[in-house]
């Protein structure tokens, strides 16, 4: 890949967000990947914060360089010849029990789908899901990859509280909350992983690129890994 095709717009006071949904060389966060990490490599940007996500990069300044300085060494970064590759992604295997208080929206995505819920965790426990972005909580995962029979709108009323390690179905995405917060996901399942901690360098093993696949356990093989939520024997890393 040669040049990217993009288009930025302003973000408020030092932000802006390249957008690459239009770029002809688009395809699965490759292009959000290279740029990135080939602007990583520019000393011009060693003060910025960068967000990557499914099409775009959104990148936050310092107030002593000016929008023209940024867009330079955006307009450098895409046109260069000899742009990072996308490294290969890790597949983490993630323990899920779908049972019970566990999987509390479970019943209704399996009624929305005029399926059975044992037909509902097979789909979703099929996929290799794509990390496409991680935010709205630290080390939230946002995943590509749903099956579209299992597509479902968002909860009309988010929840003030999602338990930590639930495993949710929102829209065309899955995604497992790290923290307990609000959610408005349906939730279908639960790890007992704990993906995000603080005694961690970084706090989660997983990044942007990665893969994900969700491994349906017993309500008792839950219970015994939850005696030990920090353990990463059950990972599988490729």
């Amino acid at each position: 890949m040669t040049q990217v095709a993009i288009s930025w717009y302003i973000l408020g006071d030092f932000n802006i967000r390249l957008d690459f949904s239009k770029a002809p060389e688009y395809e699965n966060g490759d292009s959000v990947y290279r740029v990135f990490e080939q602007l990583r490599e520019d000393n011009r940007t060693s003060s910025w914060h960068m967000v990557p996500a499914y099409q775009t990069l959104t990148i936050s300044y310092p107030w002593n360089q000016s929008l023209q300085e940024v867009l330079s060494a955006v307009n450098e970064s895409v046109s260069a010849q000899n742009m990072p590759k996308m490294p290969p992604s890790r597949r983490f295997e993630i323990p899920v029990c779908y049972q019970g208080d566990l999987g509390p929206d479970l019943p209704f995505v399996a009624r929305e789908h005029l399926m059975s819920p044992d037909e509902v965790i097979r789909l979703h426990s099929q996929p290799e899901y794509r990390i496409e972005a991680i935010g709205f909580s630290p080390g939230f995962p946002y995943l590509s990859g749903l099956p579209r029979e299992l597509a479902t709108a968002r909860r009309n009323t988010p929840r003030t509280r999602v338990p930590a390690g639930s495993v949710a179905i929102g829209g065309l995405q899955s995604g497992v909350y790290p923290l307990s917060t609000p959610g408005g996901w349906h939730l279908i399942g639960r790890t007992p992983f704990i993906l995000f901690n603080t005694a961690n360098t970084p706090p989660i093993p997983y990044q942007f690129g990665d893969r994900l696949h969700f491994s349906p356990i017993s309500r008792d093989e839950y219970e015994e890994l939850l005696q030990h939520p920090y353990s990463t024997d059950f990972w599988k890393r490729t």
